[in-house]
């Protein structure tokens, strides 16, 4: 079959081949390059979460750098670490349950933070709930003064609950490598 001149069958043909070519071309060039805008987006995403994760460390390694600099300045001796990890999680919750009864107060709970455990850091992260009357606090941070290990306090949230007030606090545990 031979197609001559501007016959709707050759007109058909043509337009066919032009789409085939058009095709061609966004699968050999459009396609590759979507793919790597994908995989530039995914890269600009993992950046911002880093950056997010350090604007959230920096003031907590510029605290820590701040407070040891000072600590050696006054001479003040290290903190002695705790003996092992599991030692550590086995041993500060029974410590702060005896803080928190000395005060007055009632121990809810004290977790690890998961994300202190596994990042190989020498500070261990402890989230620590507890209950009680506004002036049994005072004891408490006196209490809580006395655990060699304990770093520092790097937060404390109080809430108001039925009967009393509850207290979150973020404790940093000194932990041996």
């Amino acid at each position: 079959m031979v197609i001559k001149g501007n016959t709707p069958v050759a007109m058909l043909l043509y337009l066919a081949a032009g789409f085939m070519g058009l095709l061609a071309v966004s699968f050999l060039l459009v396609l590759p390059a979507r793919q790597d805008a994908e995989g530039l987006r995914r890269q600009i995403a993992e950046t911002e979460a880093r950056i997010e994760e350090a604007k959230l460390l920096d003031p907590l390694y510029a605290r820590l750098t701040a407070l040891q600099k000072a600590r050696e300045e006054l001479g003040v001796p290290p903190v002695p670490p705790l003996e092992g990890l599991e030692g550590e999680v086995g041993r500060i919750a029974p410590e702060l349950e005896r803080v928190s009864q000395l005060a007055g107060m009632k121990l809810v709970s004290a977790t690890p933070s998961p994300a202190s455990l596994e990042g190989g850091s020498d500070l261990l992260l402890v989230d620590l709930v507890i209950e009680g009357d506004f002036p049994a606090l005072r004891e408490l941070l006196l209490g809580l003064l006395e655990i060699p290990y304990l770093q520092a306090v790097s937060s404390l949230q109080i809430r108001e609950i039925i009967g009393g007030r509850e207290y979150t606090l973020q404790l940093l545990v000194k932990l041996r490598k």
